[in-house]
């Protein structure tokens, strides 16, 4: 049908009806706007969506309701100024405005008016209106909202579904130094150091593709060169009509200066609880050298007459020698800084290789119960931070027993230590402390449970805040940093505590199916070469392991010659190195280092074989002088056996 039809059909429409005056009206009363006439302040017609409007229950009940009855006293004034300047301007039509109105039940709501003045004796004006209340508060919503946008610290920026900025806050602009206007049109990719269709952009482009949020944290390089962290989420914006995405938010909070204080704290907090174990591996130590003491008096007076007994006494002071070994390797390992070691561990094991240290911890009346699964399967963690979190745990459970036994001697309270597995599900998991995923399955846990003065609920919902502590000093390593390595061994901790009752930390670890590796132990010296004509220089500052050394060598038939510190060694070496066959060389000394040493031996002989005596790990160690080929280690306080057998390893090298 064409324009000329729809007229014709129009025309007949109204000769049909009788009466253009009763069509007009019909239009008008099936309009959704609504429509009002009024002259000298009353209304003379309003049609059905103005009645509507306006709360009257039909179009006659405003017949001659006074106009600024209708009108609310905000806007009163301007809209009569209005009506007055369009009676007095022939043919004046209004342009639009928005005013405050009045139902017939008195609540207010806005409108959008426009009027027309309609000629007549005495001329009427012509309004029509439009409730727009929903857009107004949708517009004060977007004003508050863009406003507090605008003044957040986190960065805020909108891109489109490709990547390119479309809005960014100040705080975005300020982090990447630019202004907002200039990020406008660049790309995220581009802005935090990357580009497009690199490894993250695939990985974020997945998820959001996908209809999901991206969380991770990243590092930027911002225009002047800094290095920021950042903890950045990213999620999808999808069209309200088609759900098609079209948008993606992007929010950025810098932690660069967070993870630079938790790791300050950390660090200080490590050696801060340090202090709290320094009274008992003294008083340790002290039992220990007792006993070595004890022993060495008792066999030098038995050699001449008893020397069974005396044999007896050496044997004593050889075992205390060796526990006093392994409470220095295990305060090492506690007190070491250094790169985390990520491997598979055996929660009980670890447990047990710590009990001697984890005893001297505790109070007079504080018992320690171990009660360890002996069928674990392994979890990847660093040993270090394991260990710190175990040694802290327990700790803070001794403190918790020492006050809730203030006075109260007769009954010493227990402590104890759980290790096992456990099959836990999502609802178990989100009673866990912290806003990590629940993953339910089976996990393997780490529990320390005391009889102490237990949590109020006050306290357990600051525990895990940086900084808190319940102790006139702090001491230990803070809960919000345990939980930190916690998380980052992607596992959970979840506190159950009661006021006088106690408290019960339980740790939960993924299980891996990777074995853990065992540590060989020392068995008999490999084959020797003929120790006859084989010389060893021995560089140490102490002159008492200098002397052990050169017995258990000489003893073994090995010739040696003796350094003080490396600045000797180097002149020894210098002169007799032709002689020389194994280096064996202590790393801290006085005037030049055993790594100094190290570097000037083999600029004398690029062949030497030198052996690293030190108290370090081997591990870290061997990662210390990775690109150096040394010929082995021997780890202080060492065995005739061991040394031999190094010695021995270092010589079958060719």
């Amino acid at each position: 049908m064409n324009s000329q039809d729809i007229s014709n059909q129009f025309s007949a429409s109204l000769l049909a009806s009788g009466d253009a005056n009763v069509l007009i009206s019909r239009i008008i009363n099936t309009m959704v706007d609504a429509v009002l006439v009024h002259q000298d302040g009353h209304f003379v017609f309003v049609n059905q969506a103005a009645a509507t409007l306006l709360g009257a229950d039909s179009p006659q009940q405003l017949i001659g309701y006074p106009v600024m009855d209708c009108v609310d006293s905000e806007s009163r004034a301007n809209v009569m100024a209005r009506i007055q300047q369009m009676m007095e301007q022939q043919g004046a039509t209004a342009a639009l405005m928005e005013h405050c109105l009045l139902k017939l039940d008195g609540s207010r709501f806005y409108a959008e008016l426009q009027a027309s003045r309609l000629e007549g004796d005495p001329p009427m004006v012509l309004v029509v209106a439009r409730d727009i209340t929903e857009r107004k508060r949708s517009e004060r919503q977007i004003h508050m909202l863009s406003q507090t946008i605008e003044h957040m610290n986190a960065s805020v920026c909108i891109t489109d579904n490709k990547g390119v900025v479309i809005y960014a806050n100040r705080a975005s602009a300020k982090m990447y130094d630019l202004t907002p206007e200039q990020m406008v049109g660049h790309s995220a990719a581009e802005l935090r150091g990357g580009q497009n269709n690199d490894l993250i952009y695939q990985e974020i482009a997945a998820q959001l593709g996908r209809g999901k949020s991206w969380h991770q944290e990243l590092e930027i390089t911002t225009k002047n060169g800094d290095k920021r962290i950042l903890d950045r989420v990213i999620f999808p914006i999808p069209d309200s009509h088609s759900g098609e995405l079209i948008f993606y938010a992007c929010i950025d909070r810098d932690i660069t200066e967070l993870r630079q204080q938790r790791s300050q704290l950390e660090h200080t907090q490590r050696l801060e609880s340090l202090g709290v174990l320094a009274g008992g591996i003294a008083h340790d130590f002290n039992n220990i050298l007792t006993a070595i003491m004890g022993n060495a008096e008792l066999a030098t007076t038995k050699l001449a007459s008893n020397p069974i007994a005396a044999h007896t006494n050496l044997i004593r002071i050889s075992q205390s020698s060796e526990r006093a070994a392994k409470l220095c390797q295990q305060m090492l390992a506690y007190a070491g800084k250094g790169h985390f070691i990520v491997q598979p561990l055996d929660l009980s094991v670890e447990v047990r290789t710590m009990s001697s240290l984890l005893q001297v911890s505790l109070g007079k009346q504080v018992h320690l119960t171990f009660k360890l699964d002996d069928a674990l399967p392994a979890i990847q963690a660093d040993e270090a931070q394991i260990q710190q979190v175990i040694m802290n745990l327990i700790t803070n459970a001794n403190e918790a027993m020492d006050g809730s036994m203030a006075g109260a001697k007769q009954n010493a309270g227990t402590i104890t230590l759980r290790t096992g597995i456990k099959q836990v599900s999502a609802r178990w998991l989100r009673g866990c402390v912290g806003n990590e995923e629940p993953r339910p399955g089976k996990y393997v846990f780490i529990q320390v449970s005391d009889e102490g003065c237990g949590m109020d609920a006050a306290t357990q919902a600051k525990i895990f805040d940086p900084f808190f502590t319940t102790k006139f000093t702090g001491r230990g390593l803070g809960m919000s940093a345990i939980l930190g390595i916690i998380q980052g061994h992607h596992g959970y901790l979840r506190l159950e505590s009661q006021l006088d009752k106690g408290t019960t930390f339980t740790l939960l670890f993924p299980p891996t199916e990777q074995s853990v590796s065992v540590a060989e132990e020392a068995g008999d010296p490999v084959a020797l070469l003929p120790a006859a004509g084989r010389m060893v220089l021995i560089v140490d500052d102490e002159e008492p392991i200098r002397e052990a050394a050169g017995m258990m060598l000489s003893d073994a038939g090995f010739s040696t010659r003796i350094a003080c510190d490396g600045a000797e060694a180097v002149k020894v070496f210098e002169q007799s190195h032709e002689e020389i066959d194994v280096v064996l060389l202590d790393l801290t000394m006085p005037q030049m280092d055993g790594e100094t040493a190290l570097l000037a031996l083999r600029k004398i002989d690029p062949t030497v074989r030198v052996l690293i005596s030190s108290g370090y790990s081997s591990s870290e160690l061997a990662s210390r002088f990775a690109k150096q080929h040394l010929s082995g280690f021997v780890h202080k306080p060492y065995t005739p056996q061991q040394l031999i057998a190094a010695v021995g390893q270092a010589l079958s090298d060719q």
